[in-house]
């Protein structure tokens, strides 16, 4: 196996068609993980210089170190409660949209707000299909860790 398949970069795009239009969604890649990272970071930095002018400088400072703490240490990692939050929201799903399916700001939001149904669909298809551990869990069948013992 190459590291390409390894990281999902070497799969098939999840075709679909909403609203007429055909969409390739790829895999959920280490690329678009860190994207979903970055997106999720951005976020919290946004929030953090929105509310400088009601700090003071030194609180302000203990707020951006405490952020960048939190970068080093994972906290805005892809899986754990900061990101899952995200996504759970319309604009990490936008995003999610925006990164798997290469389509623009509006587009995103576009199908997000105009076709939820089809999105959750392609989604839930592309998660299921980027961790095939968790889907052989969800059949019943042994995982990775179990057969090779």
């Amino acid at each position: 196996m190459t590291v390409s398949q390894t990281l999902g970069g070497n799969a098939s795009p999840i075709t679909c068609v909403i609203a007429g239009t055909e969409y390739k969604f790829n895999l959920l890649t280490q690329k678009a993980k860190s994207g979903i990272e970055r997106a999720v970071q951005d976020r919290a930095r946004t929030e953090l210089f929105r509310d400088k002018n009601e700090l003071g400088d030194e609180e302000f400072k203990l707020a951006y170190g405490a952020y960048m703490d939190r970068i080093s240490s994972g906290a805005f990692a892809f899986g754990g409660p900061i990101c899952r939050q995200f996504l759970s929201s319309t604009s990490g799903l936008e995003t999610l949209v925006k990164l798997l399916a290469g389509v623009s700001d509006s587009t995103a939001a576009k199908l997000v707000s105009e076709h939820p149904d089809e999105i959750a669909t392609v989604i839930g298809t592309v998660f299921t299909e980027s961790f095939p551990s968790t889907r052989r869990q969800a059949e019943g069948q042994p995982g990775r860790s179990e057969t090779s013992e």
